[in-house]
C-alpha cells in the first residue's frame, strides 16, 4: 500500500465535509457490532430435536400482540405527532422559518418557498414517523436537509439530523449523506455514512469516503501520480476512507488509499444487509399540507389517487382529480398542461383555446439556469428536465365578465370566479410535480 499524506487532500476534504456536516455530533459513539456469529448447535449433542429448536426460536421472535389499551395509546401518540408535524409545516410555509427559528430567506416569495420539499416516514426504524424537510431554494452552501422527530413523552420537537440535501436512507437506521460538491477526480460522489443510535436519539457519523478515477486524471491536485500499486483489481479507481475520529478531530495522520475490496469490506461491516428506504418528497405547498392533514395515513405517500406519467427518461405522478380537469398536450420536447374550463371559456370569449396554461415539463439540454418560474426536476442520462410555470395567471376569471357580455356568452361572475379558484388549486398541484429518473 502506498501512503498519501492526509495534508495533501486536507484542503479539499475539509471544504466538502464542512458543508456536508452542518449539525453537531456526539463526542463518542457505539461501534458497529463486529462480533463473530454464534456457532450452529451440533446436531448430535443437542438435547432438543431439530423441530423443537426451530419452533422455540420462532416463538421467541414473535412479538406479543399489544393490548387494546396499548393500541389506543399508540394511536393517540401518532395522532399527536402528526398534528405537530402539520403545525411545523404550516409554520415553515407561512413564516419562511425553521422550527428552530432560522429564517429561510426573508425575501423569498411563496413560489420559491414552495420549491422546498418534505417527506414523512419512519426512516430510522424506531416505529415512529419522522418529518424530513429539504431547503433547496437558497444558494448551494445554504441548502440543508433536516430530520425532525416529535417526542410525545417530552412534548418537544427533536432534530435528529442536519446535513446537506439529496441523501439516501436505509433500514437499520443508516443514511448516506451526499457531499454538496464533488471536487474529486471521480464520478463516485463523496458521502458520509451515519447511523441512528436510539440511546443517543440522533444519527452519529461512522465515516466519510471519496474516490479517484485514473481515467479522469492521472495525477492529483499536487501532481502526485495515480497509485497503480494500490489499484489491485485494475479498474482505475481507488478510495480514501476517513474514519469517524479523523473527520471529527481533523487528524493530521496519514490516510492511505484503498482498493475496492477494502472499501466494500468496510461498507459491509457498517451497513450489513440494510435495504434502501423508499421516500417520496412533496413540494412545500398549501395543497400538500392540506392533503396530509386530511389523510387517514400518518405518512405522506403516493397512493391510488395518483396517476403515473412519463416524459423522456423521467416519471412523475399527478392526482386523478387534477388529470380530469386539464388538457395535456405532449410533444417530443415538452408536455404542457391547460385547465379545461379556462380553455373552453377562453375559446368562447377570446377565440383563444390556449387560455388556462398551468405549466410545461421540458428538456433543457445540458444547461439549466435558475431563473424565476423555472424549477429543476431531474438529470437523466445527461438531459436536464425542468418545470416551466407561467409568469402570470392565465385563467379566465371574473375580470373577463364584461368581455363575455360583449360576445353574448352566457355566464356569470360567480361561474368565472369558480373557474379562477379551480385554476389556483390546479396551479398548486402543478408546482408540486416532482420527477425521478426511470429505473
Amino acid at each position: 500500500m502506498v501512503n498519501k499524506k492526509y495534508s495533501l487532500r486536507k484542503s479539499l476534504f475539509l471544504v466538502m465535509i464542512a458543508v456536508l456536516i452542518i449539525g453537531s455530533f456526539l463526542s463518542a459513539c457505539s461501534k458497529p457490532n463486529t462480533e463473530a456469529p454464534q456457532e450452529e448447535p451440533q446436531e448430535a449433542e443437542d438435547s432438543q430435536g431439530e423441530g423443537e429448536a426451530q419452533e422455540t426460536q420462532e416463538e421467541e421472535e414473535v412479538a406479543p400482540e399489544p393490548s387494546e389499551e396499548e393500541k389506543a395509546d399508540m394511536k393517540a401518540r401518532a395522532d399527536k405527532r402528526k398534528s405537530e408535524y402539520i403545525k411545523v409545516l404550516r409554520e415553515i410555509y407561512d413564516n419562511a422559518a425553521t422550527p428552530e427559528g432560522d429564517p429561510l430567506d426573508v425575501e423569498t416569495s411563496f413560489y420559491e418557498r414552495e420549491g422546498n420539499q418534505f417527506a414523512i416516514c419512519d426512516i430510522d426504524g424506531d416505529g415512529e414517523e419522522e418529518l424530513i424537510f429539504r431547503f433547496l431554494t437558497g444558494p448551494t452552501a445554504a441548502m440543508f436537509e433536516r430530520v425532525y422527530h416529535y417526542n410525545t413523552y417530552s412534548n418537544e420537537l427533536v432534530r435528529k439530523l442536519n446535513v446537506s440535501p439529496y441523501n439516501d436512507y436505509y433500514t437499520q437506521g443508516l443514511v448516506q449523506v451526499r457531499a454538496s460538491h464533488n471536487q474529486t477526480f471521480s464520478t463516485f460522489w463523496p458521502y458520509s455514512l451515519h447511523k441512528f443510535v436510539e440511546a443517543a436519539g440522533e444519527y452519529v457519523l461512522l465515516g466519510f469516503v471519496s474516490a479517484w478515477d485514473k481515467e479522469i486524471s492521472e495525477t492529483d491536485y499536487e501532481g502526485n501520480p495515480f497509485p497503480d500499486d494500490v489499484d489491485e483489481d485494475g479498474n482505475g479507481r481507488i478510495y480514501y476512507l476517513y474514519e469517524r475520529e479523523a473527520v471529527l478531530t481533523e487528524s493530521e495522520d496519514e490516510v492511505s488509499p484503498i482498493d475496492d475490496e477494502a472499501f466494500n469490506t468496510w461498507l459491509e461491516e457498517n451497513m450489513g444487509e440494510a435495504e434502501p428506504v423508499k421516500l417520496e418528497y412533496f413540494a412545500l405547498t398549501k395543497y400538500n399540507i392540506d392533503k396530509y392533514e386530511s389523510s387517514d395515513s400518518y405518512v405522506m405517500e403516493v397512493d391510488d389517487s395518483y396517476e403515473r406519467f412519463t416524459f423522456g427518461d423521467i416519471e412523475y405522478y399527478l392526482p386523478h382529480d387534477f388529470v380530469e380537469k386539464v388538457n395535456i398536450i405532449e410533444t417530443e420536447e415538452s408536455t404542457t398542461f391547460y385547465q379545461k374550463k379556462s380553455g373552453e371559456m377562453g375559446m368562447k370569449i377570446l377565440d383563444n383555446e390556449e387560455m388556462g396554461r398551468l405549466g410545461s415539463i421540458s428538456k433543457a439540454g445540458e444547461e439549466y439556469y435558475n431563473i424565476p418560474r423555472y424549477k429543476f426536476l431531474a438529470d437523466a442520462n445527461g438531459e436536464l428536465y425542468i418545470l416551466i410555470l407561467p409568469t402570470d395567471v392565465q385563467a379566465i376569471g371574473p375580470y373577463y365578465f364584461d368581455a363575455a357580455k360583449e360576445k353574448n356568452v352566457e355566464t356569470t361572475e360567480e361561474e368565472l370566479t369558480e373557474i379562477m379558484n379551480e385554476y389556483d388549486i390546479l396551479a398548486d398541484v402543478m408546482n408540486d410535480i416532482h420527477a425521478k429518473v426511470i429505473e
